[in-house]
């Protein structure tokens, strides 16, 4: 038997993404209960650049399911990018104690040490994220950045020194 064949034209993803937050309206009226929903258009927003939007969904997701690592995480996303990077590491922090085997959560908890000047906290969060998932590649990245960080400035550290004696 042969399939019929159906030409589909695609939005560009800009598109997608205005499209997808009317999408999950249907699912979140269908069952205001489902915390995923919120995460997933909490997240929508989050990539339009709407980060108030972002935070009341994520905070939507987590008062419907405490237990959410997801949620904690995106939500620390989205502290993030407001730079309130206490809250985000805090977030990062609670999606870790609910899984431990979230390797984003490591990973944006390292983004934050390293962009902060951390780089040894910034490389232990990265390594225990590529130790859960081997092919992270971008804990591999920031691991590999944050070492040249650190090489540069023990190289730095050892000039100045010189320069002294």
């Amino acid at each position: 038997m042969q399939m019929p064949t159906t030409t589909v034209e695609l939005c560009t993803p800009s598109e997608a993404i205005l499209l997808k937050p009317s999408l999950i309206n249907k699912a979140i009226g269908a069952n205001p209960n489902y915390a995923k929903a919120y995460i997933n258009r909490g997240n929508t927003y989050y990539k339009q650049g709407n980060f108030t939007q972002a935070m009341n969904d994520l905070n939507t997701a987590i008062a419907l399911n405490p237990k959410s690592a997801e949620a904690y995480n995106d939500r620390g996303n989205t502290f993030n990018k407001e730079a309130n990077f206490t809250r985000a590491l805090s977030d990062y922090n609670k999606a870790i104690a609910i899984n431990p085997a979230l390797a984003e959560a490591y990973n944006n908890s390292g983004y934050i040490f390293g962009t902060h000047g951390d780089l040894a906290k910034a490389v232990l969060n990265f390594n225990k994220a590529i130790e859960i998932n081997p092919n992270y590649t971008d804990a591999l990245n920031n691991r590999a950045f944050s070492y040249f960080q650190l090489k540069n400035t023990i190289r730095l550290g050892r000039t100045c020194a010189k320069r002294k004696n």
